[in-house]
C-alpha cells in the first residue's frame, strides 16, 4: 500500500511538472491591435508594428485578428503584409483572409454584429536576427476604402 502511494504522489508531482512546462509553450511573445478610425481602412492607410525579438532559436507563430461588422460588403480581406528585419532585410507577402466558410456564413466569434477572426498567417517562423522587427499591413482590396473593418491586429507565439 505504501508502494502505491508513493507512486501516485511521483505521478501527480510527475504531471505537474509536465503541465507546468507545457504552459510556458505557445506562450504570447507580442500582441497589439490597431484601431480603424471610423471604421473605413484607406488604401494608403499601412498599418506598422514594431515586434523587439531577442530569441532567435525558438519557433513562432503568427496569426491576424480582425475585427468587424455584419455589414462588410465582402467575403473576404487582402492584405500585403511586409515583415522588415532588423538588419533591413524584408519579406512581402499577399494574403487573402476568408470571412465566410463554405456555407456563407461567418467565420469567428460574434458580439452582437461585430465578428473577431484570427486568421493564422504562419506556423513555424524563426526569427534569425535579434532586434526589432517591423510588420506593415495594408489593405490591397480594389475600392480605395473599405468600410466596417474595426480593428486589425497580429499576435506571436512561440511555437510548441
Amino acid at each position: 500500500m505504501n508502494n502505491l502511494r508513493g507512486k501516485t504522489k511521483y505521478l501527480v508531482l510527475l504531471l505537474l511538472v509536465v503541465s507546468a512546462g507545457s504552459c510556458n509553450s505557445g506562450k504570447t511573445v507580442y500582441k497589439q491591435n490597431f484601431d480603424i478610425p471610423h471604421q473605413t481602412w484607406d488604401y494608403d492607410s499601412v498599418i506598422e508594428f514594431s515586434v523587439n525579438i531577442e530569441d532567435t532559436l525558438n519557433w513562432y507563430k503568427i496569426d491576424f485578428t480582425v475585427k468587424h461588422t455584419e455589414e462588410y460588403p465582402f467575403a473576404n480581406l487582402w492584405i500585403k503584409s511586409i515583415i522588415i528585419a532588423p538588419d533591413k532585410t524584408y519579406r512581402t507577402d499577399t494574403v487573402n483572409i476568408p470571412f465566410l466558410d463554405q456555407n456563407q456564413r461567418w467565420i469567428g466569434t460574434a458580439i452582437g454584429r461585430t465578428w473577431t477572426l484570427e486568421y493564422p498567417y504562419a506556423d513555424s517562423v524563426r526569427f534569425l536576427k535579434k532586434g526589432k522587427y517591423t510588420f506593415l499591413i495594408q489593405h490591397i482590396m480594389r475600392p480605395q476604402q473599405i468600410n466596417h473593418i474595426k480593428s486589425f491586429g497580429i499576435t506571436i507565439k512561440k511555437s510548441k
